[in-house]
């Protein structure tokens, strides 16, 4: 689960297939720092980290998946630890609760969504910089690392990053906090030598220095780069639509859309209250220039806040940023109810709380683990596959994108290639191997086997095709003038 694998996370896999297998990515560019895929781009950390997990068990949805799962374990121990150094180790303990029965951290570690690198990335950048602040400016290093490495995970922690590091510095200045020295220094160098490659990509792709080719990297030109998806010219629509994600807790997405929740609805009394008295906090803090340590997930969820209103159509992945500071919050506003709870009464309401989000969490276990979670590609597979044991001619497919059908075919580069034309964007091109993606349904060919989404089928029983497979996702449709294998 989640049934079938989404479009993104299979060329995520079949780029790491490529660069195992060639050294070069689907379009032929060698160590990219930013792969060129559907035209418009895509993060590239994700893919090189799950190389080492297909070089053992092979290309499959399981080894895409892996580095998601081992990182959300990781992501709970680290919260815990961050929680820990900047509150205390009750508050540590609940935050880790309810992170591990969190429906949205749950659904994030089962894909292999690149973006979903960012919570552990940013987790790790605060840990280690709340380290460098409270015990030793050595930390610095590894905090510096860890946000460098976040602008790998996600295109939009190109404006997070920089915006969250720059209120933090002003911060720590005005309540003269920070001291430079090697260390900071040695990771600024660090994040900005990180950054640099990307810095170079933005200048490649609008126009100011030809695309880079060595044999040991590439930073691409593409056709397009998503630069509208950030912008601050519809702040009213972008937070709209932010507020829909966190007051509603989902998004028009049914894989994102639990019945319970991405934070379950009781928390949403605790977390006012843990979000309000942050803010105060904060607020003291600076008025009466006392150093909260606590303060830096406030300035997170601010910054998220802001990033939240520069990104068009906000979903639950695009603004993954904003997720640890309201589990957080929630945390903290049940520690802060359960202080004012004394003697029984106090181990009553934890029973209670703890029984409320543990049957929250069977409700949102029973709803995830059903039939209706086939929201991504679900039974391709078994379709390709019998469609190529009846034909050794053109297969069509209708309704599956091209990374499905190179990840199934395992085709590398060199094969089909040749095909593009040099054409960068594949969605203008149709032809892999013997597959034809999206045929044209007016002139559909009796010579030809077609792997249809079920929801086409009709459309070509009524031509005269026969179904000779259904799986109820997907079918194989037959022409008459089709030369079987025998």
């Amino acid at each position: 689960m989640p049934g079938g694998i989404h479009q993104d996370e299979a060329y995520s896999g079949y780029e790491a297939y490529s660069l195992l297998k060639t050294g070069m990515d689907s379009h032929g560019y060698v160590n990219p720092v930013y792969f060129i895929s559907w035209g418009h781009g895509m993060n590239a950390l994700y893919a090189y980290l799950t190389i080492p997990f297909i070089a053992i068990g092979g290309l499959s949805v399981y080894t895409i998946r892996i580095p998601q799962i081992i990182l959300g374990c990781l992501t709970l121990t680290l919260f815990y630890l961050f929680v820990k150094k900047i509150a205390n180790e009750r508050l540590a303990v609940i935050s880790m609760f309810l992170l591990a029965v969190n429906p949205w951290h749950i659904m994030l570690s089962r894909w292999g969504l690149e973006a979903n690198l960012v919570p552990l990335f940013l987790l790790l950048g605060a840990y280690f910089a709340v380290r460098a602040l409270q015990e030793n400016s050595k930390y610095y290093i590894p905090a510096f690392i860890a946000f460098g490495l976040s602008l790998y995970c996600y295109a939009i922690m190109w404006v997070f990053v920089p915006l969250f590091l720059f209120l933090l510095l002003v911060y720590t200045v005005y309540l003269k906090k920070i001291k430079v020295d090697r260390y900071m220094v040695t990771g600024i160098a660090l994040l900005v030598l990180l950054a640099l490659p990307l810095l170079l990509f933005l200048l490649i792709n609008n126009g100011y220095i030809p695309e880079i080719r060595t044999s040991w990297i590439s930073i691409p030109k593409m056709d397009s780069i998503r630069e509208s998806e950030v912008s601050i010219r519809n702040l009213k629509e972008n937070l709209k639509s932010l507020l829909y994600v966190l007051i509603w807790q989902k998004d028009d997405m049914l894989h994102n859309s639990p019945v319970v929740g991405i934070y379950y609805y009781c928390s949403i009394p605790f977390i006012l209250v843990g979000g309000v008295m942050s803010v105060v906090h904060l607020c003291k803090h600076i008025y009466m220039k006392i150093v909260g340590i606590q303060d830096i997930v406030c300035l997170w969820f601010l910054t998220a806040c802001l990033v939240g209103c520069m990104i068009s159509n906000v979903n639950v992945n695009r603004i993954n940023c904003i997720h640890l500071p309201m589990i957080f919050f929630d945390a903290y506003g049940i520690e802060f109810f359960l202080r004012k709870i004394k003697g029984n009464a106090n181990k009553i309401a934890v029973v209670i709380i703890t029984g409320i989000y543990v049957c929250n969490f069977i409700l949102f276990g029973l709803d995830y683990y059903s039939e209706k979670n086939t929201d991504f590609y679900y039974g391709y597979e078994d379709a390709l596959t019998y469609a190529e044991s009846i034909t050794d001619g053109k297969i069509g497919t209708v309704m599956i994108r091209y990374p499905l059908i190179l990840m199934h075919t395992k085709m590398l580069p060199q094969e089909y290639l040749q095909q593009m034309d040099g054409a960068k964007n594949f969605d203008t091109k149709g032809i892999f191997g013997r597959y034809v993606t999206e045929p044209s349904s007016e002139n559909m060919e009796t010579d030809m086997v077609y792997v249809v989404s079920k929801s086409f089928e009709k459309q070509y029983l009524t031509e005269g095709f026969k179904t000779e497979f259904d799986n109820g996702s997907y079918v194989v449709i037959v022409g008459n003038n089709v030369i079987k294998k025998e």
